[in-house]
């Protein structure tokens, strides 16, 4: 039951985590500045429910109610992961001018991070510390399909071998932040660097 318990709750983690598919989607329809003003201020939003939130135990245990099953254990007194992730995704469209390496980066951070979650609680059978194999295969695969999109073939594998790995290294804060700030640096490098 437990069990079950988790990976239904990864599940619904990872369903509201497809939500950050507005930020790719949002950055390529309105202006740059409009993307990093809406994204910047989400930031702040969020600083200020999550310092309301572990001020106030009452406001937290109302807060969580609806959520239950998507904050994990640590996070429900704690700072959440998910201002690491609207840092991260605000970072990437603020460092980055290149539109399809800032568009892939998201995508990385959207799909990739997700197929790691599920098909590792789900599928993983062969173990890599806390991930899988399985987890981190499904994650170089959907990467490398976000990046045929934009990217010549040969960026697009480097990048999402990149993608990966970050995806897998136990980085602090999350890797919703790193993943897609990273990546963004990798595929800057490799695109001077296919098409110098």
């Amino acid at each position: 039951m437990d069990l079950f318990n988790k990976d239904f709750s990864e599940i619904k983690r990872k369903v509201l985590h497809l939500a950050t598919l507005l930020y790719p989607v949002l950055y390529n329809i309105w202006p740059r500045t409009t993307s990093l003003i809406i994204s910047g201020s989400l930031i702040f939003a969020d600083i200020i429910v999550e310092s309301i939130r572990l001020a106030f135990p009452k406001f937290n245990e109302l807060i969580l109610k609806p959520f239950k099953g998507i904050y994990r254990t640590n996070e429900m007194n704690k700072i959440s992961t998910l201002i690491w992730t609207f840092t991260g995704a605000f970072l990437t469209m603020f460092i980055f001018l290149d539109k399809k390496i800032v568009t892939t980066a998201l995508l990385y951070m959207v799909f990739g991070d997700s197929a790691a979650g599920l098909v590792g609680v789900h599928h993983g059978r062969t173990k890599l510390g806390y991930k899988s194999l399985e987890g981190s295969l499904s994650c170089f695969f959907i990467c490398l399909i976000c990046g045929l999109f934009f990217l010549p073939w040969q960026i697009a594998i480097l990048g999402a071998l990149v993608a990966t790995i970050i995806e897998f290294l136990p980085l602090p804060f999350s890797d919703n932040f790193w993943v897609p700030i990273i990546s963004g640096f990798a595929l800057t490098f490799f695109k001077k660097l296919f098409t110098s």
